[in-house]
């Protein structure tokens, strides 16, 4: 199944990016510098000629599809390479592909992939490879692709071993600032964090390798290829595939960290325990 349309991640609908300057080149499939979806956007109205703009959170695209297992579900959308996302997701299909950043507004080249989405024998890598260089092969801000080939039969595995992980993060917190932790979007909204990277810098401060963590990590996210830079800008050098967010305690926060709270992911990790 391939969902495409814009997209934010676990991020609830209507939440918003701080702006940036955008152009003809650089036009991503989120339309950045607007407000964000979680996933989709249904412009049909009420069918009496009134507006009404529909939008789907994470939890609900997981409940729509309850029941279903897929081999392979495919996110043409912006953003929605998230450890949250993917966990939300882990018992409607086998495989996942997501990117953790923007994805251009051509999106996937379909007349490229058509043949493996098609084939009797899943070859999600074959799928991320030709979307890989279908940008690679291009210039400037067009050689823009960030892939991720996501196992989610690992994704509670991982769950378990972030229980010690977030403890220790409460316990050093105060001494970490996120703004060294590489972010996925370009306004550096504080959302999209990469997942290796804050396991690297928590480990300097507690002396945990963590490598039990990121055994597993790779299981999960077997697969991960990416241009130097998201349109120009950007650079994905020493990324590692998958974002998290890391709850910043701001009050204005509050409504989104109590939904963050309602998630599977921060339930089943352990993230719950940076709001106690």
């Amino acid at each position: 199944m391939v969902l495409w349309s814009h997209g934010s991640g676990w991020l609830p609908e209507g939440t918003p990016f701080d702006e940036i300057d955008d152009d003809e080149t650089k036009t991503s499939k989120n339309g950045i510098g607007t407000p964000h979806f979680s996933f989709g956007l249904d412009e049909t109205g009420n069918g009496d000629g009134t507006e009404y703009k529909r939008e789907m959170c994470i939890k609900d695209l997981a409940w729509a599809l309850e029941g279903e297992r897929f081999e392979l579900i495919v996110m043409d959308a912006c953003f929605m390479g998230t450890i949250e996302t993917a966990y939300e997701l882990r018992n409607v299909s086998d495989y996942l592909i997501m990117s953790p950043a923007e994805i251009i507004a051509t999106g996937f080249p379909y007349e490229e992939i058509i043949g493996f989405l098609a084939a009797t024998t899943l070859e999600p890598l074959a799928i991320a490879i030709k979307h890989f260089y279908h940008y690679y092969n291009k210039t400037g801000a067009l050689q823009t692709a960030a892939i991720s080939v996501i196992n989610t039969r690992h994704l509670e595995d991982l769950a378990d071993a972030m229980n010690p992980v977030y403890l220790d993060y409460l316990q050093y917190m105060s001494n970490i600032n996120t703004k060294d932790i590489f972010q996925y979007d370009r306004t550096m909204s504080n959302y999209f964090f990469d997942f290796k990277l804050f396991l690297v810098l928590l480990s300097s401060f507690t002396g945990n390798n963590y490598l039990n963590v990121l055994g597993i990590y790779n299981r999960v996210l077997p697969y991960y290829l990416h241009t130097p830079k998201i349109f120009d800008t950007l650079e994905l050098v020493g990324t590692g595939g998958l974002s998290i967010y890391i709850p910043n305690m701001f009050e204005t926060r509050s409504e989104l960290h109590e939904y963050y709270q309602s998630l599977s992911w921060t339930q089943d990790s352990n993230a719950i325990s940076l709001f106690e």
